[in-house]
């Protein structure tokens, strides 16, 4: 099974690059400048093993690459790189992949579309100051789970769970920024509905009882804060009633909120 999926994954990439090639890398001073180094694995299939990543139940993508692909996958990619040529050029992944996500793999329109971020650290807390890599473009800022360093991954998804657009921003950038909003949901239709955030912020799971509070009550609460309408006030308002303390002081925090 997980072999026929990877060679979906190339066969679907594979269509993707060929076009890529052709519309984008034209000219021979865009070969000159290697923007796609020269390596033994082609553009396509050094992108099936970073789509595949996601696929294959490993977190850490060294293991993954030196234990799976290097070993299990050997098979598929016979010209297999190194495993720090291999992260050396991956910088040159991202534009294609950007491209193939945002052209080729956004879901369905539905009319029902929710809208969340997600903060990308970029260093510990401690290292701020000694930061260089984004320095001047990471922002600071405190998420439901606390102070970050870095950036914001705004999203957007139907209720199936499909990606329908996404942007990057600065750390300190609002969820309700207009540029972000106006941006995310320029071809959405419908409703997003507070009500089911309010529901999820009073569930009860067995599976996160070894937390009186979960990351993801808080979670919910702050994106009713973030959906900023009548209908999610009035529900924030209802929770600032609640008896836990946590769920009471997050959601007078979001009504507070500017």
């Amino acid at each position: 099974m997980q072999e026929e999926l990877l060679i979906k994954i190339f066969c679907d990439v594979d269509e993707f690059c060929k076009v890529y090639k052709e519309r984008y890398l034209l000219t021979d001073d865009i070969a000159k400048n290697q923007l796609i180094p020269k390596t033994a694995l082609s553009l396509s299939e050094m992108m099936t093993i970073a789509i595949y990543f996601h696929h294959s139940g490993y977190r850490c993508f060294k293991w993954y690459y030196l234990k799976h692909v290097s070993k299990a996958l050997r098979a598929y990619f016979s010209k297999i790189l190194s495993y720090n040529r291999f992260v050396e050029i991956m910088p040159s992944m991202l534009a294609p992949l950007i491209l193939y996500t945002i052209k080729f793999k956004v879901g369905k329109y539905t009319g029902i579309s929710f809208i969340d971020s997600t903060p990308l650290k970029v260093c510990h807390q401690r290292r701020i100051y000694a930061h260089k890599v984004f320095k001047g473009i990471a922002e600071r800022k405190k998420s439901s789970a606390g102070w970050f360093y870095g950036f914001k991954l705004h999203l957007v998804i139907n209720d199936k769970g499909e990606l329908l657009s996404f942007c990057l921003t600065a750390g300190n950038v609002d969820d309700r920024n207009p540029d972000v909003i106006d941006k995310l949901s320029k071809e959405l239709f419908g409703k997003l509905f507070a009500d089911s955030l309010y529901k999820a912020a009073l569930a009860h799971l067995d599976y996160l009882e070894y937390s009186e509070v979960s990351p993801l009550v808080v979670k919910c609460i702050w994106a009713l804060g973030d959906i900023n309408t009548s209908e999610s006030r009035k529900k924030l308002e209802l929770l600032a009633q609640s008896q836990n303390q946590v769920i009471q002081d997050n959601a007078i925090s979001q009504l507070n909120r500017e």
